[in-house]
């Protein structure tokens, strides 16, 4: 026989149920917070050294990651620093830098050296740091801001090592909202909002599944069986007032996605108008650089020489040696060049076979005044090369740039037979225009 005192009461296993069914809704919404908070974080930004790319006082969404990328806008904290900085990277680890003075001329690419230069002032601290460095360190970064006349950044506290950065830019909240925090939080709740209904529905679900267990209801006793009718009844009465439920929560949610899909749009035509103002500040970028070229005069080539024989030449024939040399050796040759040659690239080929070396140097100038001097400081070059073993061709272009038009002021191929013979000049052209 069935008896009452040996199962507990429907009303109680209803209010189980009812208990089990918000903790597991409130767990899978406190997992979904506590995954966000840990993996993404938002700051907001004070200033303008981000503009036009981030307003001042706007909210940005920030992905904890240790994925740098160049161009990439990364939260970081600097040493000598106080607060949160919002900066983009412009210099990677492995690219090559020469400190003129207080100049960075940084190089972004191997294959364009020119095309693909940036060219900035440092603080006088920042410049004595790097002065011995030719190549940004593995695990560092050097960042700009996008307006970089008000801009804080590495050019007055340096390089930034890797585990100072927090993490990438992943979003700018939406200012429509104020604080852009209450759209962030908008969109979680929607979400929030459809976990919750399918958790609801797999509660319902499972209910229904279990009543739907009892077959041959002829062998249970007619109480038991007036007890199950009712409480299938309560059951139904439950799923339809929680079909409601659950139909207004993805409705609400639904409704929240739409504003959230509405505010990316939005997003969109702001990022797509930001970018051409950034290729606007690029632009004006380059017009700085060089007009800071005009102002450079080269110097007289030291008759003594720059000590190019003290340079290490044979690794560069030498096959295990010559490819982490080769970089060195140039990087070392363009920054004791600049000063006689304007903003030059020293340039090395290898002949392993015949253990031969040839030297090109690529220059850049816009100072009318330094047409002369160079082609004075080329004869003094040519004369100290006699020094450098293996060394049989110097290849020598220098160009001038006018109203963004290149101009070549020299260009002379020197060539010898052996070491420690004079260099002859095979040809040279005359100075255009």
């Amino acid at each position: 026989m069935w008896s009452q005192n040996n199962h507990p009461s429907v009303d109680q296993a209803s209010r189980r149920k009812r208990t089990i069914g918000f903790i597991l809704a409130f767990g899978v919404v406190f997992s979904l917070f506590f995954v966000l908070h840990t993996r993404y974080t938002i700051h907001p930004v004070s200033g303008s050294s981000m503009e036009p790319t981030i307003q001042d006082g706007q909210y940005v969404l920030i992905e904890r990651n240790q994925k740098f990328q160049r161009y990439a806008t990364i939260a970081f904290s600097a040493t000598e620093e106080e607060g949160m900085f919002i900066k983009r990277i412009i210099g990677v680890p492995g690219d090559k830098m020469t400190i003129r003075g207080n100049i960075l001329i940084l190089s972004l690419e191997t294959k364009s050296k020119f095309d693909s230069t940036v060219q900035v002032k440092l603080s006088d601290q920042v410049a004595e740091q790097l002065k011995e460095k030719n190549e940004i360190p593995a695990g560092y970064y050097f960042t700009l801001g996008d307006h970089m006349d008000v801009s804080n950044d590495s050019r007055n506290f340096g390089l930034i090592k890797k585990t100072q950065v927090e993490g990438v830019l992943k979003g700018i909240l939406p200012q429509s909202i104020k604080g852009g925090r209450p759209m962030f939080v908008l969109n979680v709740l929607a979400v929030a909002l459809v976990v919750i209904s399918f958790v609801i529905l797999m509660i319902r679900l499972i209910a229904h599944y279990r009543l739907e267990q009892v077959k041959n209801l002829e062998q249970y006793p007619a109480d038991f069986r007036r007890k199950l009718s009712i409480l299938k009844q309560e059951e139904t009465r439950k799923n339809t007032f929680f079909l409601l439920i659950i139909s207004g929560l993805l409705g609400l949610a639904l409704c929240l996605m739409m504003v959230s899909v509405f505010q990316t749009g939005n997003q969109l035509d702001l990022a797509q108008h930001q970018a051409a103002q950034v290729e606007k500040e690029v632009q004006k970028l380059k017009s700085q650089q060089n007009e800071l070229l005009s102002k450079v005069t080269v110097r007289s080539y030291p008759d003594e020489g720059i000590g190019l024989k003290e340079t290490d030449w044979t690794k560069l024939v030498d096959k295990e040696k010559q490819k982490e040399a080769q970089p060195k050796i140039e990087t070392e040759l363009t920054q004791k060049l600049a000063p006689y040659f304007g903003l030059v690239q020293a340039m090395i080929s290898v002949d392993v076979p015949s253990q031969t070396l040839t030297l090109s140097l690529l220059g850049d100038t816009e100072n009318e005044e330094n047409k002369e001097k160079i082609k004075e400081n080329v004869e003094v070059l040519i004369a100290e090369a006699k020094d450098i073993p293996k060394l049989t061709q110097i290849t020598i272009e220098i160009v001038m740039t006018v109203n963004q038009k290149q101009e070549t002021i020299y260009e002379g191929t020197f060539l010898r037979e052996k070491d420690q013979e004079d260099f002859s000049l095979l040809e040279t052209s005359k100075e255009k225009g």
